[in-house]
């Protein structure tokens, strides 16, 4: 049972892991490979750079390029996912109810946390192992591939590991996730401080985050940190199922009351009730992309200015076709077409919802008041306005981030750059009620995946002179970097257009399906 919990996700992330590091690879190649990269080798030991990316010695590998074009976010993005699934199996089990019958018969929960464990387990080799995958069939060395795989695997054991502590001491799921994602999030900034700030290095030993990126993995190689990385996960997991073993099932020393009194606001329609629920969701979010948003705004500047300094690097990103780049307004744009990313995803989860909520029977009540049209209906237009307020959040952000770092930049440019990338909010929140309707178990990880996939496929079908109708079926492909060029109004039209079709259609099929499916 566990693992058909996690089977679908695992599989999906080891898919999109194989080809998102073999397309990095092919870039890396398509980029000049060592000597082309003699143009960004100053800007590993930029500070800032460092901060965001992790530190790296060299680039004479497509490994070493891997590491440092996505090393960073992808440790984060597998721990999290790790801590996700972990909170899934164990306390969202505990929430349904599914553990009431295996905890009154020997061996009881103990036999059901060792079985979800395993399972876990498997999902972080997997991990690992599509990540060496990726590299090895770019021609990298089996053994830096090997050690860097073996490394994701650690980190996403640790996530694991996180979020099985957290199942045991919080309830209901929802709070041991984000108990869970606090503590993986405090783990990162710590490795962003010991990598952008002088003296305090050290810290990199506290933090998986850092242990990962001293392993050397194509570079000074040090292998004695997989200790920590398998080691503490271990703990955590014998810490687990400690507490596990001593509470009842469905209990926690921190848990959300049962009964607390109602607040009414914005309950008296569809639409408030739509919005409300996207709420505590959407804070979060802003909150994640506010952090981002004055991080990159404040490396505006230096990269910029850099820029100006190497013809060689200006030439790279020619080639890599961001030659935008090369100004604060171009970098802004390209950063909104970043971000239109994050907006996508967050729009996809939230019309999703709707497919969930049905799976768990939340939508009886609901649809005996209102009707099935209202509710889908307001489900995507409450998405939309979430993903407009995301989208201005991120603009004040960048913009005084820009401010902080000496550059300038117009209130006009920044709002040009926001509205260019809520461009593909539509179709993906469209596209997320469709896949909710027709595949609810499946629609978030395989939606996202997709997105993911097709952003990829944008960025590097220009570098590595892929076909053109290959980049055509990416909807990123129609996006131009606003400012300094203009938005392409008939690209907009259209994906707006798609967008509300998938919506149509996910109207119809939805007014024709149970409460329940």
């Amino acid at each position: 049972m566990a693992w058909r919990q996690v089977r679908t996700s695992t599989s999906v992330v080891a898919l999109v892991l194989v080809g998102g590091v073999r397309a990095i690879v092919a870039t890396y190649g398509a980029s000049g490979g060592a000597r082309g990269m003699r143009a960004i080798l100053p800007l590993l030991r930029n500070p800032a750079v460092e901060a965001l990316d992790g530190r790296v010695t060299t680039l004479a590998t497509a490994g070493a390029y891997v590491q440092w074009k996505m090393g960073a976010w992808l440790a984060l993005a597998l721990a999290a996912w790790g801590a996700l699934l972990a909170t899934r199996v164990t306390r969202g089990a505990e929430d349904v109810g599914t553990w009431d019958l295996i905890g009154v018969a020997p061996p009881g929960t103990r036999r059901a946390f060792n079985v979800s464990v395993a399972a876990l387990a498997v999902a972080a080799v997997v991990a690992g192992a599509a990540t060496a995958l990726g590299l090895v069939l770019g021609a990298q060395s089996l053994l830096d591939s090997v050690l860097y795989g073996a490394g994701i695997a650690g980190v996403v054991a640790l996530g694991v590991g996180v979020g099985l502590v957290a199942a045991q001491v919080s309830a209901p799921r929802r709070s041991a996730s984000q108990v869970a994602m606090v503590v993986l999030t405090v783990a990162f900034l710590t490795r962003v401080v010991a990598d952008g700030a002088r003296g305090v290095g050290s810290l990199r030993a506290v933090t998986p985050f850092g242990w990962i990126e001293n392993l050397g993995a194509f570079q000074n190689r040090e292998p004695g940190w997989l200790i920590l990385l398998f080691a503490v996960p271990v703990v955590l997991v014998g810490a687990a199922r400690r507490l596990q073993s001593r509470r009842d099932v469905g209990m926690a020393p921190f848990a959300r009351a049962d009964t607390s009194r109602a607040h009414l606001a914005a309950l008296h329609s569809v639409g408030g009730f739509a919005l409300r629920q996207r709420r505590p969701v959407t804070l979060t979010w802003a909150g994640g992309l506010a952090v981002v948003a004055v991080v990159m705004g404040y490396l505006t500047h230096s990269l910029v200015a850099f820029a100006h300094t190497d013809p060689a690097y200006v030439a790279l990103l020619m080639r890599w076709g961001i030659g935008a780049l090369v100004s604060v307004p171009g970098f802004v744009g390209e950063l909104a077409i970043s971000v239109s990313l994050a907006l996508a995803l967050f729009s996809l989860a939230m019309t999703a919802v709707v497919g969930a909520d049905g799976l768990a029977g939340r939508l009886d009540v609901v649809l005996s008041a209102a009707s099935r049209t209202r509710w889908i209906l307001a489900a995507w237009t409450s998405t939309l306005l979430a993903a407009v307020a995301l989208a201005a959040v991120t603009g004040v952000f960048v913009w005084l981030g820009v401010l902080l770092g000496g550059a300038r930049l117009s209130a006009g440019h920044v709002t040009a750059a926001v509205l260019n990338a809520l461009v593909v909010v539509p179709l993906a929140a469209g596209f997320g009620a469709l896949a909710s309707v027709v595949a609810p178990r499946v629609a978030v990880v395989v939606g996202s995946a997709l997105l993911a996939l097709s952003y990829v496929v944008a960025v590097v079908a220009a570098p590595l002179h892929w076909p053109g109708w290959v980049s055509a079926a990416s909807p990123w492909r129609y996006l131009r970097v606003v400012p300094p060029a203009r938005a392409g109004v008939t690209a907009t039209i259209v994906l707006v257009a798609i967008g509300v079709a998938f919506e149509a259609v996910a109207v119809v099929v939805f007014a024709r399906r149970d409460a329940t499916w």
